[in-house]
């Protein structure tokens, strides 16, 4: 039993740490790039899918619904044995429920390490102080930035606090573990009409 993985670029990091105590021959991973902040076309999701059909017997989309797209692609699937991955964005995909609604409910900028190093210019040209749309997180009543380091995801706590001061907001780092996305895949896997023998079922 063979699944595909395809996974939005933004989650890359997190699902090969999951996903790595894994036998070679249980999983594949199938990247969307670039990432959410960028405009993703339908047939680039299409592409990376009709890759995963056809190299597995079973495919689990880790993709929010940030895309416009993604429940009418879907459809064209139906037929397949695809499974979504239960959350509508990538924090509810890897976040513990009470920590999201923590940062939700005290209106925190949630960041991970993608979008503090690879994608930083990005985000600074789309929320930096000078910028068009600089003031979109102060005028959001945003209170800090919470800089989420998953585990085994390592990153220094300078990047964050340039990255804050360039914004112009206070921040702080939360230590997250990789359980709930574990919990979430195999979730998704149990979705699939397989003798239990047959799931590959994470550490």
């Amino acid at each position: 039993m063979r699944i595909g993985l395809l996974t939005c670029a933004s989650m890359l990091d997190q699902v090969r740490l999951v996903t790595k105590t894994l036998p070679d021959n249980a999983y594949s991973i199938y990247p969307v790039l670039p990432c959410c902040l960028f405009p993703v076309g339908s047939q680039t999701l299409r592409t990376q899918i009709d890759k995963s059909v056809i190299a597995n017997e079973s495919t689990i989309i880790i993709y929010g619904s940030c895309h416009p797209d993604l429940e009418k692609l879907m459809n064209k699937y139906r037929d397949y044995s695809i499974s979504m991955l239960g959350g509508k964005n990538c924090w509810e995909m890897s976040l513990p429920p009470s920590l999201l609604r923590k940062c939700l409910r005290n209106n925190e900028w949630m960041l991970s390490k993608p979008f503090l190093t690879k994608w930083r210019k990005e985000v600074i040209d789309g929320f930096g102080l000078n910028t068009k749309n600089g003031r979109v997180v102060l005028d959001s009543n945003v209170t800090k930035m919470v800089a989420l380091r998953f585990k085994g995801i390592k990153f220094e706590e300078q990047i964050i606090s340039e990255f804050a001061d360039k914004v112009g907001i206070p921040y702080s780092i939360q230590e997250v573990s990789n359980s709930h996305l574990k919990i979430m895949l195999t979730k998704a896997v149990a979705k699939f009409d397989l003798p239990p023998i047959a799931i590959p079922l994470l550490k």
